[in-house]
């Protein structure tokens, strides 16, 4: 298989970088997400599933990253091992939040989701796309704004 240019270019930034690890978000089952966390010092990659599925071969996305990852980091082995909260039930939804807080959990040392954070976390993350949307439709007003000022001076 051939990489892509920017995928060429991407190997090579870490390459040459002191980026320790990278994340990586798979959406498997057309239904559900993962998450893997690939250390490039220890050559790990850990996996962690919100459903907590007995999983005995590597998922499509460790494979792939494996494959990448290993001509500059060497030789990389695969565990499920990484820390996620439990989906209290199966709603197509919880699991992105899960992988998120995984990674947060992972960087910052945050609390994983649980039962009894579960609608602090959901709204935690309405709040943050609530707030983009606000930002954008300010922005877009803003440009509505000059424009018409613009069009009323020109007139």
């Amino acid at each position: 298989m051939q990489l892509s240019k920017n995928l060429l270019h991407l190997r090579e930034e870490l390459k040459n970088s002191y980026v320790a690890h990278v994340y990586a978000l798979e959406h498997v089952n057309s239904n559900h997400w993962i998450v893997h966390k690939v250390s490039l010092t220890q050559g790990l990659i850990t996996s962690g599933d919100s459903l907590h599925t007995v999983h005995e071969e590597p998922w499509p996305g460790q494979k792939a990253l494996k494959w990448f990852l290993e001509p500059i980091a060497g030789k990389i082995s695969i565990k499920n091992s990484l820390p996620i909260g439990k989906q209290i039930r199966v709603d197509y939804t919880s699991c992105r939040i899960c992988v998120m807080n995984a990674i947060k959990h992972s960087i910052f040392r945050k609390t994983l989701w649980n039962r009894g954070n579960q609608f602090y976390l959901r709204l935690e993350w309405f709040e943050k796309v609530a707030q983009q949307y606000v930002e954008q439709v300010s922005f877009m007003i803003s440009r509505l704004k000059t424009k018409l000022i613009t069009k009323l001076n020109v007139s």
